[in-house]
């Protein structure tokens, strides 16, 4: 093959193509045009233009008043980036947790979630559990319970789940609104049926008039089944549709899956839609000492010693009041 320097040049003729004459000044000037990218750039060195890819490179003074302008744009250094094709090649690896591995959401729970509660909430120690507390059931529903189980030592045991079957079942009945579960699904294998959900962590909740957890707000009124409204010694017991305040009576997370942001997650995702919904002035919650900080994390306040007895007492009253923006 020739060398492309070797090829010849063209003079411009008096008359060029489209019939017109040069500047007669121009008489006495032989131009050339370059016609190979060797001439050009060999022409653009004489001149002192950079060229790439034959268009001229501004100078890096124009560079730096072209990044000032509109404010919205970052100014970069590239010299200062990685290789950007990399990138282009493999987007950044999300490391998984181990609550991505549980495949979780999250969903409103409701009656047929009753035993799966009673299972999440055995992660409690004993005196803690959602009813273990004789004084949280009013007296009809303790003779009955104690007649009907409290024959023999024995029969203890199944007691304590059927006083957490009868507070959840009736929270879940009358405020499953204010309810949430999180909810692990294992994955479909072929050839089997579709496993059922398994209930990781939930949130049970009533409505209290008072601005903080009461032992009132978590009795089981022994006429719920039949009336909207009980009141004990002038004050409201267990759920009060008009209160103001939602109050959190257990936070619980099955042991296997504990350390894995279940319950972070889960009070989050509560948080926000009770937020969005605007239901609420507040959640209030009761908690041990060394937990008021993980509350604290989640923007609950700590107003000091709870006045409730419910476990033995030794609580303290958390609280995350809502503002009202307009």
């Amino acid at each position: 093959m020739s060398d492309p320097t070797d090829r010849p040049t063209e003079t411009v003729t008096d008359i060029d193509a489209n019939g017109l004459k040069p500047l007669s000044n121009a008489d006495d000037y032989q131009f050339t045009m370059p016609t190979t990218g060797h001439d050009l750039s060999r022409l653009a060195n004489r001149a002192g233009i950079s060229l790439a890819n034959g268009l001229p490179i501004d100078d890096e003074d124009d560079d730096e008043d072209e990044e000032e302008v509109g404010g919205e744009y970052v100014a970069v250094d590239h010299d200062d980036i990685n290789d950007f094709s990399y990138w282009f090649r493999r987007p950044p690896v999300h490391q998984r947790t181990k609550l991505d591995e549980l495949h979780p959401f999250v969903q409103v729970l409701n009656v047929s979630n009753v035993d799966d509660c009673v299972s999440v909430e055995n992660a409690f120690p004993e005196h803690e559990r959602c009813s273990r507390d004789k004084r949280t059931l009013s007296g009809a529903h303790f003779e009955w319970l104690e007649s009907s189980y409290l024959e023999d030592a024995g029969d203890i045991i199944f007691c304590d789940v059927e006083l957490m079957r009868l507070q959840f079942l009736y929270r879940l009945n009358r405020c499953p609104e204010l309810s949430l579960g999180l909810f692990t699904l294992p994955v479909l294998e072929e050839g089997k049926p579709k496993p059922r959900a398994t209930l990781v962590g939930h949130i049970v909740a009533t409505r209290t008039s008072s601005s903080r957890v009461t032992d009132s707000s978590m009795q089981l009124p022994s006429n719920w089944r039949t009336e909207r409204f009980a009141v004990e010694n002038g004050e409201m017991i267990g759920h009060d549709e008009y209160g103001p305040t939602i109050a959190i009576h257990s936070l619980a997370v099955l042991p296997e899956h504990q350390g894995k942001q279940v319950g972070t997650t889960l009070m989050k995702a509560y948080i926000q839609r009770i937020q969005e919904a605007q239901i609420a002035e507040r959640i209030a919650i009761i908690a041990h000492d060394h937990l008021v900080p993980f509350y604290q994390s989640l923007g609950f306040q700590d107003c000091g010693p709870s006045k409730c007895q419910f476990g033995g007492g030794g609580w303290v009253d958390l609280v995350l009041e809502f503002t009202n923006e307009e």
